[in-house]
């Protein structure tokens, strides 16, 4: 009977032991699903905000963080412009190109047997790879400056500069193509084309 009553109270004990393991375990597993839900909440909000942000002012922010880089070609780009090349065999023409989704800031040189420079730029033209002039607004032919709008709506800025390249005249052409609304942000780039 002694024996039986120990017995019994072991088996109690223990039984306890393992509800109060349970609790336990279940409790962390509650806090731990609480903090996944709460990082999971806190993502969402996050990626909310920044999908509310426009592409203008995320762009603004990445210009006001860029480092500057120097190129062989005399200008500078900001390091949030991911730079490529493109070759265009119809021009023909190599395109040093530096982009961020619509802004696209570009250099290339044209010899004399690829544009004249009595109609460059125009519509029959290239800007920039595929980017194709639709209306100049603005020419300031003896500094090279020229700006416009794209076929595709955007702005572009560009200036154009004779060169000799040996036994013919080459121009070069530094140009930047962006959304309108891009603008304010992208001054310094403008300022930097016009004293190229």
């Amino acid at each position: 009977m002694k024996q039986n009553i120990r017995s019994i109270h072991c088996t109690k004990t223990a039984n306890r032991h393992k509800t109060t393991t349970n609790r336990v375990g279940r409790s962390l597993l509650t806090r731990a699903l609480l903090l996944a839900l709460l990082f999971v909440l806190g993502s969402s909000v996050l990626l909310a905000q920044q999908s509310n942000r426009s592409d203008e002012e995320r762009f603004a922010a990445e210009m006001a963080k860029a480092k500057w880089r120097e190129t062989p070609m005399k200008f500078s780009y900001p390091d949030c412009l991911g730079p490529s090349q493109l070759y265009d065999d119809d021009v023909p023409a190599l395109y040093h190109l530096y982009s961020w989704h619509k802004v696209v800031l570009g250099y290339t040189e044209l010899g004399s047997w690829a544009v004249s420079e009595d109609d460059y730029p125009g519509p029959k033209y290239p800007i920039l790879g595929a980017i194709l002039v639709k209306n100049i607004t603005y020419v300031h032919k003896g500094k090279g400056i020229y700006s416009g709008f794209t076929t595709d709506g955007r702005v572009f800025y560009m200036k154009c500069k004779p060169t000799e390249g040996g036994m013919v005249t080459h121009l070069q052409v530094l140009a930047l193509v962006y959304p309108k609304s891009f603008q304010k942000s992208l001054d310094i780039l403008i300022n930097q084309i016009a004293n190229w």
